[in-house]
C-alpha cells in the first residue's frame, strides 16, 4: 500500500524566482561597511561543493560556489541627499559581489538607505534612521553543574528608552588553545636512523571560529528594556574549545523590530526548513523592493547608530569539562629498525618514548603513538600566538 502511494512529482517553478536578487549587510555610523550581492541558486544548479585542502594548517574546509552580482552600482544614501559610493573588490576565489565604502559619523535624524542599479533595474532599501545600540553590562559563562554545558551569557545596559522595547543582533568570533595529548621529547630521525632526544612538535597553539548562527532577541520579557543574563549559546562540556583557554569576542547592535522580524524568520527558514508553514526565501519579509520592476529581492539592510564590543577569557581549569583522550600507544620491545621505518614511512604513528635500555635488562622499549596525539599543526592548529590570548609574558 505504501509503495503505491509513491509517485515522481516534477515541481513547477516560476522562472522569476530561480534567480533572486541577495543582498547582505548593513549600514553603520562611523564604520566601513561591506555589502554581498549575489543571486539565488535554483533547484538544478550547476554551482557545486568543492574541498580545498589548507597546506599551511594541514586540514580541509569545504566552500560552495556562490553566483556573485559583479558591476552593479551600490551607495549608501540618505534622506537629505548625501551619498556614498561603494567600490566593488575581488573575493578570495576569483568571483566579485562585494562592495565596500566608508561611512562618517551618520545623522541621528536622518534616514538612510541602500541604493542599487543593476541593468535597467534600480534597488533600494527601506530608509531607517540609525539605531543606537546600549552597552554591554556583563559578558560572562556559568556551568551550573559538573555534568552541564557552559551557557555564555550576555547583560545589556540601560537603553535611552526604557519604556519601549528593544531589540539585538549579536554575533562574535572565538579563539580557542590547543596542547598535545601526548607530549613527546624524543623523534626518530628517519635520514640517520636513531633516536634522537630532542623536542620537535610545539606544546601550545590556537585555534579561531565564527559564529554561523542568527542571534537576535527582544526585550519584550523583561523589565526596563534590557537583557539581563540572556543565554547567547553553549559549548559542550566535552567540545575542545574549553580544554583549556577560551576567548570569545562579542560585538553587539540594536536593531529596529522589522529587522528583528526578518532575522526571526530567517532562522526558522533555516533551522526548520521542511516544515508546512515554513517561509520559503522569497517570502521572507526583507526591506529591500526593485524600483523598477516586480521582481522579488531577499535581504535586509538595517541601520546603526554604534556598536557595543566586550571581550571573554575563560581558565577553562575553572571548569567540568571532559578532555578528549589520546588514542593507544603502542609498545614494542627489542624493535628490529625496519619495524622502526616502516611506522614513520607510513606515517602513521610518531615515536613517543625511548626508554633506555640499560633500564631495563638489555631491553629496548619503544612507544608509538598517533601523530595527531603529538603534533597539533595536524589538526589545523596555528603556532603564532594571539596577542590576547595567555602566557602574556611571551
Amino acid at each position: 500500500m505504501l509503495t503505491g502511494c509513491v509517485d515522481e512529482f516534477e515541481a513547477e517553478l516560476p522562472s522569476e524566482d530561480t534567480r533572486i536578487l541577495v543582498v547582505e549587510g548593513r549600514i553603520q555610523s562611523d564604520h566601513d561597511v561591506d555589502f554581498l550581492l549575489s543571486w539565488s541558486t535554483p533547484l538544478y544548479s550547476d554551482l557545486g561543493t568543492h574541498y580545498h585542502w589548507d597546506r599551511d594548517t594541514h586540514s580541509s574546509y569545504q566552500y560552495t560556489d556562490v553566483d556573485y552580482v559583479s558591476g552593479a552600482k551600490v551607495k549608501v544614501c540618505g534622506t537629505d541627499g548625501s551619498e556614498y559610493v561603494c567600490k566593488e573588490y575581488n573575493l578570495s576565489y576569483g568571483g566579485s559581489g562585494r562592495y565596500t565604502c566608508k561611512l562618517p559619523k551618520l545623522k541621528r535624524d536622518v534616514a538612510y538607505y541602500l541604493y542599487i542599479k543593476l541593468g535597467d533595474d534600480v534597488y533600494q532599501s527601506v530608509p531607517e534612521k540609525p539605531v543606537p545600540t546600549p552597552e554591554i553590562e556583563d559578558f560572562s559563562c556559568i556551568q551550573r553543574d559538573p555534568e552541564s554545558d557552559i551557557d555564555v551569557m550576555v547583560s545589556t545596559a540601560a537603553p535611552e528608552d526604557p519604556n519601549q522595547v528593544n531589540y539585538f543582533l549579536w554575533d562574535y568570533s572565538d579563539t580557542w588553545e590547543i596542547r598535545p595529548r601526548l607530549y613527546s621529547y624524543v623523534y626518530f630521525d628517519i635520514y640517520n636512523l636513531e633516536c634522537v632526544f630532542k623536542s620537535i612538535y610545539p606544546q601550545r597553539g590556537w585555534k579561531f571560529g565564527e559564529n554561523k548562527d542568527i542571534l537576535v532577541e527582544a526585550t519584550v520579557h523583561y523589565d526596563g528594556g534590557k537583557l539581563a543574563k540572556h543565554k547567547l549559546y553553549s559549548i559542550p562540556r566535552t567540545d575542545e574549545r574549553i580544554f583549556w583557554y577560551y576567548h570569545s569576542s562579542l560585538i553587539q547592535q540594536a536593531i529596529s523590530k522589522a529587522e528583528y522580524e526578518y532575522h526571526m524568520a530567517v532562522r526558522q527558514a533555516g533551522w526548520e526548513m521542511g516544515g508546512l508553514f515554513t517561509p520559503q526565501p522569497s517570502t521572507l519579509p526583507g526591506n529591500i523592493r526593485c524600483m523598477t520592476s516586480d521582481k522579488r529581492t531577499i535581504g535586509y539592510v538595517g541601520c546603526s547608530w554604534n556598536t557595543a564590543t566586550c571581550n571573554l577569557l575563560l581558565d577553562c581549569s575553572t571548569i567540568s569539562r571532559e578532555i578528549k583522550k589520546p588514542n593507544e600507544v603502542k609498545v614494542e620491545t627489542n624493535p628490529e629498525m625496519a619495524q622502526c621505518l616502516d611506522m614513520v614511512k607510513l606515517q602513521h604513528k610518531l615515536v613517543y618514548m625511548w626508554d633506555d635500555k640499560r633500564d631495563y635488562g638489555d631491553k629496548l622499549t619503544v612507544y608509538w603513538a598517533d601523530d595527531v596525539d603529538i603534533d597539533i599543526r595536524l589538526e589545523g592548529a596555528s603556532t603564532k600566538k594571539p596577542p590576547y590570548m595567555p602566557p602574556f609574558d611571551e
